[in-house]
C-alpha cells in the first residue's frame, strides 16, 4: 500500500494540472477499495467470530467501498468526462483518502499483531469510548506513523516546495518521527518528547527569523503555511501532556496527540494537492512592463500575535510534558522544596484526588496513570482548600512551575538565544554586541543554571535576581541580601544608566535583543496604546501602575517574611507562599501576556508600561546618574529629515529629537539604553554619556572640545542628505 501511494500519489502530483477525469476516478476508486478491504478486516479481527458480526463487518465495507463510485457517479451528471486537472473537491477527496487509507492500515496492523477482542456496540458506536480508544491505539503506533513519514517523505521529494512550505513540511514529517508514542512503551515517552521538541524548536528559529527579515510584510503564502505549522505545534504539545501525565503511550488518553497528527497529516497532503493558482498581482506599467508582486501581509498583528501564543502554550505544554515523564514529577530541585518546614501544609492531595476521581474516572480507564497527575497536583499546588479560588490560584501557580522549571527556561532560552546570534552577526556595532553577550551570559548563569543546577544552600544565602522572592520564599536571613541586590542595581544604574539592568542582565535583554523582537519594534508606532506613552515621561496612569507593582511586592515580602519566620497559614495564599506566588505570577505568567501581546500594546511593554518593579528602581536613579544621550551636533537634529532616532527606539520615546535640538542631550526614566537610535542615526551623531565620559573630562583625557562639524558634513554627503 505505501508503494502504491507513493506511486500513485505522485503521478497525480506531476500531472494535477493535466490529468483527466477517468484516470482521477479511477484511482480514486481502487484507493477507496483498498481502505474499505482494511476496515472489513479489522471489523472482523476485534469482534467476535459469529455469522452476525462476520456480515456486518463486510457489509460495512461494501458500504464504504460505493462511495467512491457515488462520487464518481456525481462528476459524471455535472461534465466531469471533458475536465482535466485537478479540482479543489477532487484534491481534498484525494487528501481524504490517503489519510482514511494510513488510518485503515494502522489500525488493522496493529490489532493484527496485538490481538485484542473489542465488543463493538453497534449500535451506541457514536460516543463508544471503546471507538475513541482504538482509534487512538491505531493512529499512535509504529505501523501508521513510519508508513506515513515515508509517503510524506516521498511526496515532498516530487513535489518539491518552496519557502515556507518547505519548511513547515520538513518540520511535520520528522516530528513524527519522533512521536513519544512510536515505539509503544513508557521508556521512549522522554526520548520522543525530545526529539519532538527539539525540532520544534530548530523550525520555529527559522519561522521566526524569516519574519524578522521581512520586518513583518509576509507574503500570503508564507504567512499561510506560517499560520498552519503553529496550529500543528500547538496541538501537538497540547496532545504530549495529556498523554504524558497519564503515561500511557497508547489509548485514550493520547487521542489529542493524534488529532495532531492528523492535522498535520491533512494540512501536509492537502497543501501539496493544493490547485490555488499563485498570489501574485501583475500590473502594467505605462511601457506595458510586466510586474509580477506576491500579495503580502502588511504587519500582520493577529497572526505575530497567534504565532508567539502558539510557541509560548507549546513550549510550556513540552516542558511540563518532559518534566513529568523524566524526573517523577518534581523538576530538579528548589529552594522551597528542600526546606520543608518553610513549606506549608498541603492537603489538595486529599480533596483534589476524591474530586478528580469522580470526573475522570469515568472516562479513563483504571490502568492508566491518572494518579500520577493527582500526586503532581498535590505535591506543586500546596494549596489546603479545594474550592474554586483557590482551584484558580493552583493552575496559575502550576503554569508559574512549570515555566520556571529550567526545562522551559532552557527551551525558550535556545530559541531566544539563537535570534539573538543571529542579530550578533550582522550588526556593526561592538559595543551592542558586547553587551548582547552579557545579556546572554546572564540569563543562562543566574536565570537557568544559577537558581536551577547549583547547590541551593549557596543559592538561598544571595539571590542573584532582584525580584522578590522570585526563585525561593523570603526567609530571613535573606533579607539583607536581597536588599543588598536592590542596592548594587541601583548603584549600576546611577553610574551607567538603566541600560546596566534592562539592556544587559535582565532576560527581557534576550527576549527584547533578538532579531523578532527588534522587527516587533514597529508596533510601538501602530499599537494604540503605545502610541499614547510616547513621551519621555511616564503618565498617570503608568505612575499608578508602577506604584501598585511595588505595593504588592512590598506586602507580598512582608506576607512571605512573616509566613516563613512563623509557619502560619495565615500569611500564605492557600499554604502557597506570598513572595513564590508573586513573582510566579508576574515574571512566569503576565510577562509572557505582555510579551505576546507586543503587537496589540507595543514594544518593550515590561519597560513601557512601569509594572516591572525592578525597572522602575533603576529607571529613577539612571534619571538622577550620569547616564544620557548625548549628540555631537545640535544642528544636525535640527535640519535632519528622517528622525530615525525616535522612529527605531525600543521604548517608543518619540520626544528624543526635540530634546536633541533644544538640549544636545535626553535623559528620561524609560530610556533604557538600548542604543537603537544611536545606531540609526544616518549621521552618526548621537553617543552615549556615563560615568566613564565624565571621569575622562575631569581628568582631561577625554574629547569635549573637539568639533564634530567637519565629520558630520561627510557623513551627510556619504548618506544623500545635504546640510
Amino acid at each position: 500500500m505505501v508503494t502504491y501511494i507513493i506511486f500513485v500519489f505522485s503521478y497525480i502530483l506531476k500531472h494535477k494540472n493535466d490529468i483527466s477525469f477517468l484516470r482521477i476516478a479511477a484511482i480514486g476508486i481502487f484507493t477507496a477499495m483498498m481502505a474499505s478491504m482494511l476496515d472489513a478486516f479489522l471489523l472482523y479481527i476485534t469482534t467476535v467470530h459469529n455469522f452476525l458480526d462476520t456480515g456486518l463487518a463486510f457489509t460495512f465495507g461494501m458500504i464504504l467501498m460505493s462511495q467512491p463510485i457515488v462520487a464518481v457517479f456525481v462528476g459524471v451528471m455535472h461534465g466531469g468526462l471533458d475536465r482535466k486537472g485537478l479540482t479543489k473537491a477532487n484534491a481534498t477527496a484525494f487528501t481524504g483518502l490517503i489519510i482514511w487509507n494510513e488510518v485503515s492500515m494502522g489500525l488493522f496492523l496493529f490489532y493484527l499483531f496485538n490481538p485484542t477482542i473489542i465488543h463493538f456496540d453497534y449500535y451506541h458506536a457514536i460516543y463508544s469510548f471503546d471507538f475513541v480508544s482504538a482509534l487512538s491505539n491505531g493512529i499512535n503506533t509504529i505501523y501508521f506513523i513510519v508508513p506515513m513519514s515515508i509517503e510524506m517523505f516521498a511526496l515532498f521529494l516530487v513535489y518539491k516546495p518552496k519557502g515556507m512550505h518547505r519548511y513547515a513540511a520538513i518540520s511535520i514529517f520528522t516530528m513524527d518521527l519522533f512521536a513519544p508514542t512510536l515505539l509503544g512503551n513508557d521508556k521512549f515517552v522522554f526520548i520522543g518528547g525530545v526529539g519532538e521538541t527539539a525540532i520544534m524548536i530548530i523550525f520555529m528559529i527559522i519561522f521566526f527569523e524569516f519574519i524578522a527579515k521581512h520586518k513583518l510584510i509576509l507574503p500570503k503564502d508564507d504567512a499561510y503555511h506560517i499560520k498552519m505549522i503553529f496550529i500543528d505545534y500547538l496541538l501537538m504539545g497540547i496532545g504530549t501532556f495529556i498523554g504524558t501525565i497519564i503515561l500511557k503511550p497508547f489509548g485514550f488518553a493520547w487521542i489529542f496527540f493524534a488529532v495532531a497528527i492528523l492535522f498535520g497529516m491533512w494540512y501536509y497532503f492537502s497543501s501539496m494537492f493544493s490547485v490555488k493558482t499563485p498570489s501574485i498581482n501583475v500590473t502594467k506599467t505605462e511601457n506595458n512592463v510586466v510586474i509580477k508582486r506576491k500579495k503580502i501581509i502588511n504587519k500582520p498583528a493577529r497572526l505575530i500575535f497567534f504565532v508567539l501564543v502558539a510557541s509560548f502554550v507549546s513550549e510550556l505544554f513540552m516542558a511540563g510534558s518532559m518534566d513529568f515523564a523524566t524526573y517523577n514529577y518534581l523538576p530538579f530541585f528548589r529552594a522551597i522544596d528542600t526546606l520543608p518546614s518553610f513549606h506549608g501544609v498541603s492537603v489538595a492531595g486529599f480533596y483534589a484526588h476524591d474530586v478528580l476521581r469522580e470526573f475522570v474516572s469515568p472516562f479513563v480507564p483504571a490502568s492508566t496513570g491518572t494518579y500520577n497527575f493527582l500526586m503532581f497536583y498535590g505535591m506543586v499546588g500546596g494549596v489546603y482548600k479545594f474550592t474554586p479560588v483557590s482551584t484558580f490560584i493552583e493552575i496559575l501557580y502550576i503554569i508559574g512551575y512549570i515555566t520556571d522549571s529550567p526545562t522551559f527556561l532552557i527551551i525558550m532560552g535556545t530559541e531566544m538565544i539563537a535570534l539573538v546570534i543571529a542579530r550578533m552577526r550582522v550588526l556593526k556595532d561592538r559595543g551592542k554586541k558586547i553587551n548582547l553577550a552579557f545579556a546572554i551570559t546572564a540569563y543562562i548563569l543566574y536565570t537557568t543554571v544559577g537558581p536551577n543546577f547549583l547547590n541551593p544552600l549557596y543559592y538561598n544565602k544571595l539571590p542573584f535576581w532582584a525580584n522578590t522572592g522570585a526563585q525561593a520564599a523570603l526567609y530571613p536571613y535573606l533579607v539583607i541580601p536581597l536588599l543588598g541586590s536592590y542596592a548594587l542595581y541601583a548603584f549600576l544604574a546611577l553610574l551607567f544608566g538603566r541600560r546596566s539592568y534592562c539592556s544587559t542582565l535582565c532576560p527581557s535583554a534576550v527576549m527584547y535583543g533578538g532579531t523578532l523582537g527588534q522587527a516587533m519594534g514597529r508596533y510601538n508606532w501602530e499599537a494604540k496604546p503605545s502610541r499614547k506613552m510616547r513621551s519621555s515621561h511616564f503618565t498617570d496612569s503608568i505612575l499608578f501602575i508602577a506604584s501598585g507593582a511595588w505595593i504588592w511586592a512590598i506586602l507580598a515580602s512582608l506576607f512571605s517574611y512573616m509566613y516563613t519566620a512563623t509557619g502560619s497559614l495565615s500569611f500564605s495564599i492557600y499554604g502557597i507562599d506570598p513572595s513564590v506566588f508573586y513573582s510566579y505570577f508576574i515574571w512566569n505568567i503576565l510577562w509572557y501576556v505582555f510579551f505576546f501581546s507586543i503587537p496589540f500594546v507595543g514594544m518593550s511593554p515590561c519597560r513601557k508600561y512601569g509594572w516591572c518593579s525592578t525597572g522602575t528602581l533603576v529607571g529613577f536613579f539612571s534619571v538622577l546618574g550620569f547616564f544620557k544621550l548625548k549628540v555631537k551636533d545640535k544642528n544636525v537634529c535640527r535640519t535632519c529629515e528622517t528622525k530615525a532616532c525616535a522612529t527605531s527606539c525600543e521604548v517608543g520615546i518619540s520626544t528624543l529629537p526635540g530634546q536633541f535640538i533644544e538640549k544636545g542631550s535626553f535623559k528620561s526614566v524609560k530610556c533604557v539604553g538600548a542604543g537603537d537610535c544611536k545606531r540609526a542615526c544616518p549621521y552618526d551623531n548621537i553617543y552615549f554619556y556615563d560615568v566613564r565620559n565624565f571621569l575622562r573630562e575631569r581628568l582631561g583625557t577625554g574629547r569635549k572640545s573637539k568639533d564634530y562639524s567637519s565629520d558630520i558634513v561627510m557623513v551627510k554627503k556619504n548618506s544623500g542628505f545635504k546640510k
